[in-house]
């Protein structure tokens, strides 16, 4: 016995990048499988030893006492306990060095171990609000027609609209291994028309009247995407295909286009495919006896009473969108976190310039006030607050003109304006038919607001929120009405082919109109471009490594804390080592480097050398955009390349559970043959 565990160790400290194995890393782990599959050992041995391997993963160093885990340190020189005490002792050391170091991770990913689903939370148990009646009532709320009113599963047949009912004998109740409210708000969903892509909002079918419960963000279809994706991963296989061919079916009778349907086919697959992976990731890091016990979303309610963690704001992950609660065959559970994208094609990070910015600085970067992208909303203010100031009746008389047109007079009015403009006033394309967006109604009403307008008067207050504009007191609300003003202004102009009026100029100088180039010092595009020019220089590596660390999950990635579905597709641990060739991000990170293309594009770079050659990586392309156009904040912006999103693909197939080629969807198919054109075949 000896002899073997000698061997077991050996092979496995050479499939480890530091030659230490350390029980608690997720990719140790996998490796260590993988020694063990290679030694030949039966399978129960194995999977035995593994089980073991991860009951070590709990806090096994903060049940020791102090003077334990200074004798552990001792004996095991080489450890990386002892490592880390050695960086920690330098570091009290150098109390002068400027450099701060970094923060120790303390989030507490316990979870109660005596949580009773059988009896559960109630919580877990009430029914979703508003009620039937009250949702059937709400504005915008369009019910679908089916043509056929019915549809065949398993030789059954299954009357349209879909029902709780119908969708609730999928699931074994009770319990459900999910809150119950989400059958009726999956219900809802399905049966529902959906106005535009944010539209009906989330809140529309699904509140709670808890005010620190809240569901997840973004638009429509993916928010009803994640959600089918945290209840069909609760499910095995059989019920799961039995509940996607209902979806699928019910979408294909549905009367009228893609566009009407919140969870379309593209959607629905996109959460088979992230279901599927998700499993996979679960799987890759607590074995293949683990088994779901219980799945929730972005919620305080789901993660305290349905997966059983306390403190969730700060030992929840970075990105993570569901989280599901899962059990080994040793008896315990544990927490696996999942970030959900609908495919490659994805943002890696949106975080705020005004860090960034300031770190620039304090490293010796000299930025105009009027250029710094974190200022940019206050100074907008400043030109919005001009502006509705001197607003006249002869703009009011303008509005009142365009406001009584009939939708499709206004349609063709507002269309004169540029794409960009056009397209926040509009809905659809020019090729399907674009439709009035209830946004220039609402801001045509400012033509009842009495002049003067003064942001700061109680009247132009109350008749400026009784239109449904929020409240003028926020900042982004009086840039947002004074920009949609220009907008108007500017359609007018246009109609009257008058090249530069009030409108333009104002639009111009708020944000710098495409064509119209050099943008004015201060527009939105203008600080925008001069926050991405300052990115590429020496004195900025530090501040944007350091945001890149804190706002792009790639270390929780490595660590395993938690993993990303893309559709089909995944990062974890295991397929991050093959991409980077290791899981050490400190490694990683000395070979990441903003760099500049030839079209004068910055990209976040991963550089190293294979084999005495250099290989380059093109990881995320870096921008800057306002979140509104000429009204709110500006982020700097991180989406993943082609180049990583090919890389990806290889790294998912040369992982030991790669997506088998029946799982993906014809959207997933189409992007890896369009990857493969441009990138070769995987190596």
């Amino acid at each position: 016995m000896k002899k073997l565990i000698s061997k077991i160790l050996t092979e496995w400290s050479y499939l480890v990048h530091d030659g230490m194995p350390n029980p608690k890393n997720p990719l140790h782990l996998i490796q260590l499988e993988e020694t063990l599959n290679e030694l030949s050992l039966p399978r129960k041995v194995s999977q035995k030893l593994l089980q073991n391997m991860r009951v070590m993963q709990e806090d096994w160093w903060s049940d020791l006492s102090p003077e334990e885990q200074s004798k552990y340190i001792k004996d095991h020189p080489k450890s990386q306990k002892a490592q880390n005490a050695k960086e920690k002792d330098k570091g009290d050391a150098e109390k002068g060095d400027k450099k701060p170091k970094e923060k120790e991770d303390k989030k507490d990913k316990t979870l109660k171990q005596d949580i009773d689903y059988n009896n559960p939370p109630e919580a877990i148990t009430n029914d979703v609000p508003p009620s039937d009646e009250e949702f059937a009532a709400k504005k915008g709320i369009t019910p679908h027609e089916y043509n056929p009113s019915e549809i065949e599963i398993g030789g059954q047949k299954v009357s349209l609209p879909l029902t709780e009912k119908t969708l609730g004998s999928i699931f074994k109740t009770p319990p459900h291994k999910f809150p119950k409210r989400y059958l009726k708000t999956l219900e809802r969903i399905m049966n529902t028309q959906q106005t535009d892509a944010d539209n009906p909002k989330i809140t529309e079918f699904l509140n709670s009247p808890d005010k620190d419960e809240k569901v997840g963000a973004g638009r429509i279809a993916a928010q009803a995407s994640e959600l089918l994706m945290l209840m069909s991963t609760s499910l095995p296989d059989k019920e799961a295909n039995v509940l996607f061919e209902i979806l699928e079916k019910t979408s294909d009778a549905t009367v009228g286009n893609d566009d009407t349907q919140i969870l379309d086919k593209s959607w629905i697959g996109a959460s088979r495919g992230m279901r599927n992976s998700a499993l996979k990731n679960i799987k890759e890091l607590l074995g293949d006896d683990a088994v779901v016990e219980f799945s929730g979303w972005d919620s305080k309610m789901d993660w305290e009473d349905g997966i059983g963690m306390s403190d969730v704001k700060n030992n929840k992950g970075f990105s993570t969108d569901t989280v599901f609660r899962v059990k080994t065959p040793n008896g315990k559970s544990y927490i696996a976190e999942i970030s959900n994208k609908k495919d490659l094609n994805i943002f890696l990070g949106s975080p705020s310039t005004g860090p960034t910015e300031i770190a620039m600085m304090d490293n010796g970067i000299k930025i105009e006030e009027s250029r710094q992208a974190g200022k940019y909303t206050k100074n907008a203010l400043k030109r919005s607050d001009e502006k509705l100031k001197n607003t006249t009746q002869d703009d009011l008389d303008i509005l009142t003109n365009m406001n009584n047109m009939d939708d499709e007079e206004l349609l063709a009015y507002i269309s004169k304006l540029p794409d960009e403009m056009r397209q926040m006033m509009t809905s659809g394309d020019k090729t399907k038919g674009l439709k009035l967006n209830p946004l220039a109604r609402k801001y045509l009403g400012m033509k009842d607001i009495p002049l003067p307008w003064d942001i700061t008067n109680p009247e132009f207050k109350e008749k400026f929120k009784g239109l449904g504009l929020g409240k003028p007191g926020e900042a982004a609300r009086i840039n947002k009405a004074a920009i949609f003003m220009g907008y108007l202004q500017y359609a007018d102009e246009l109609n009257k082919d008058e090249e530069s009026g009030k409108g333009m100029n104002f639009i111009n100088n708020q944000v710098g109109i495409i064509g119209k180039e050099p943008f004015p010092k201060g527009s939105q595009r203008d600080v925008q471009n001069h926050f991405v020019e300052n990115l590429h220089k020496p004195e900025s590596r530090s501040a944007v490594m350091n945001t890149i660390k804190e706002k792009f999950p790639l270390k929780n990635l490595l660590d395993g804390e938690e993993t990303m579905s893309l559709g089909s597709f995944r990062l974890s641990p295991e397929v991050c080592n093959n991409i980077f060739g290791t899981t050490d991000y400190s490694k990683i990170e000395e070979n990441l480097d903003i760099k500049k293309d030839k079209d004068g594009n910055y990209f976040l770079n991963y550089t190293v050398v294979v084999d005495g050659k250099e290989e380059a990586i093109e990881i995320a392309k870096i921008g800057a955009r306002g979140k509104g156009i000429g009204y709110s904040s500006i982020s700097m912006e991180m989406s993943m390349s082609p180049q990583f999103a090919h890389t990806t693909y290889c790294a998912n197939m040369k992982s030991k559970n790669p997506p088998k080629e029946e799982e993906l969807t014809k959207a997933e198919i189409t992007q890896i043959a369009k990857l493969t054109r441009k990138y070769g075949e995987c190596k």
